[in-house]
């Protein structure tokens, strides 16, 4: 068995040393020339897969790492700005609890908020409704300034009626514009007439109303701002005084207001 083994082993070994001295020789220089010839094509294009694979396989890697890198980052960002706005929201919050607190309103005096959800002409609609309490008729602030009335009331919305409509028509008192009159307004009366739209019509001639005094309602909780008067003239048929007034509600950025209970 070993002596047979050592026959094969030398016999194969015989054949590899011929193989390599003709390696030398001139018989295998034109076969060895045609293989690589015929090899090298096939070499060159495996190798150029190769790195294209590779090339692709880095670029997968690395697109994938920035892919999860901005998911991580979008997820951070989203919880950065939720932070940001609840901050935001519970500033706004206090400011207008504060700002409630500071009013020259009457203590007693209910309120509840509600969001400006739109505008229709002389209207302005609030996502409250009936089934949140909203009566026709109730009157409408932001800060201690009249906005309007509820002419409208439908199950999860109403109609605001803008107090500088020409639908819109309550009793006023004009007086001075004067920190101590907010509270004693009555003792610095100027004037009374009645709105219609911009306008206080109905002012006695003998009044002493003049640009920049203040309005507020007549018949209704005290220290409710209408607006300020912009001009005073002599009615169409001379009889009575009329002031044009501003509202002083910038109805453009008005996204929440006020109900009195």
């Amino acid at each position: 068995m070993i002596r047979n083994w050592r026959k094969k082993f030398l016999v194969l070994f015989g054949i590899a040393f011929f193989v390599f001295l003709l390696d030398f020789g001139p018989f295998f220089t034109g076969l060895k020339y045609l293989f690589q010839s015929l090899s090298n094509p096939i070499r060159g294009h495996v190798y150029q897969i190769n790195q294209s694979f590779l090339s692709k396989t880095f670029r997968s890697k690395v697109a994938k790492g920035y892919f999860l890198e901005n998911q991580k980052l979008r997820a951070e960002l989203s919880r950065c700005q939720g932070e940001a706005i609840s901050s935001q929201q519970i500033f706004d919050e206090n400011k207008r609890l504060r700002h409630l607190l500071t009013m020259p309103l009457p203590t007693d005096l209910g309120f509840s908020d509600a969001k400006v959800i739109g505008s229709q002409g002389d209207y302005l609609i609030i996502n409250k409704g009936e089934r949140d309490g909203v009566k026709e008729k109730q009157l409408v602030l932001v800060d201690n300034y009249l906005v309007g009335r509820i002419e409208k009331v439908l199950e999860k919305q109403a109609k605001i009626l803008r107090v500088d409509s020409v639908k819109f028509s309550t009793p006023v008192l004009i007086f001075r514009d004067d920190p101590g009159c907010f509270s004693q307004n009555q003792l610095c009366q100027q004037g009374k007439g009645v709105t219609h739209g911009t306008k206080v019509e109905q002012i006695l001639r003998e009044e002493s109303v003049v640009e920049g005094n203040l309005i507020t309602l007549l018949d209704g909780p005290r220290g409710i701002l209408v607006g300020q008067v912009a001009k005073v003239s002599e009615s169409s048929d001379r009889v009575f005084l009329e002031a044009k007034f501003k509202s002083l509600v910038n109805f453009s950025k008005l996204t929440e207001v006020f109900l009195i209970r």
